[in-house]
């Protein structure tokens, strides 16, 4: 099972990535990377 939203902004907050919007960018990386996972497996 993965981890909850708040906990893996934790995390992001301990290796550096306190703002808010900083965080926001690597979910949309990660949605744009798993979006081309999905993608090739089609």
């Amino acid at each position: 099972m993965g981890k909850l939203e708040s906990e893996v902004r934790a995390e992001l907050a301990n290796k550096g990535w306190n703002k808010k919007t900083n965080q926001d960018e690597v979910f949309m990386a990660l949605g744009v990377i798993a979006g081309i996972h999905e993608y090739n497996r089609e």
